[in-house]
């Protein structure tokens, strides 16, 4: 069974929120594609200019040079977030559509495998099957940025309530037949 990412339930459930969280906003706020990489962009120039300060003021820390290297790059990065969202927003539509399709795809191997010991209906293969399809989808990327993103938000929230949902039970399938560390339990050791 394919149990990537489903070792532990916190991350299952935080990273099923985010989903839900970015797919609301790109659903309902006006221009949200570019709105988050603003977003992004202005947490990477507070991050870099807090590295920055810090690399500045520990003159006697042995990394300072990477330190203020990476504070250097992070910054910059964050003002061409900041100052370029329109055109990086379009590309991040492409990243969204392979993060579907792949977070898709592992939701299907796993649920598929867990189906019979986790007591899976269905649906949740089917769920996941269709997180891949709006993932295919976004990547043909047939419509204006803005209804793009719309789309792209309804089938993150689609994902994240899929595995909000599922992801106890493949955990709870998991540890029953791997044991929490993740060894076979149905292996004899000679």
């Amino acid at each position: 069974m394919l149990s990537f990412g489903y070792r532990s339930i916190f991350s299952c459930r935080l990273r099923a929120m985010a989903m839900i969280a970015i797919g609301a906003v790109l659903v309902f706020a006006d221009n949200a594609a570019a709105l988050m990489v603003q977003v992004v962009g202005a947490l990477l120039i507070i991050s870099g200019g807090v590295s920055l300060l810090h690399a500045v003021i520990g003159k006697q820390d042995p990394g300072r040079g990477a330190s203020l290297g990476g504070a250097v790059v992070t910054l910059c990065i964050g003002l061409v977030l900041l100052f370029f969202s329109e055109g990086i927003a379009a590309f991040a539509i492409y990243l969204i559509a392979f993060a579907l399709i792949i977070a898709g795809l592992l939701q299907l191997f796993a649920y598929t495998g867990a189906m019979a010991s986790a007591g899976l209906g269905i649906s949740a293969p089917i769920v996941a099957g269709l997180t891949v399809l709006g993932g295919v989808l976004l990547l043909f990327h047939p419509f204006s940025i803005n209804i793009m993103g719309v789309i792209a938000g309804i089938f993150l929230i689609i994902y994240g309530i899929n595995e909000l949902i599922n992801s106890s039970r493949v955990n709870r399938a998991i540890t029953d037949n791997y044991g929490p560390m993740g060894e076979d339990k149905g292996v004899d050791e000679q």
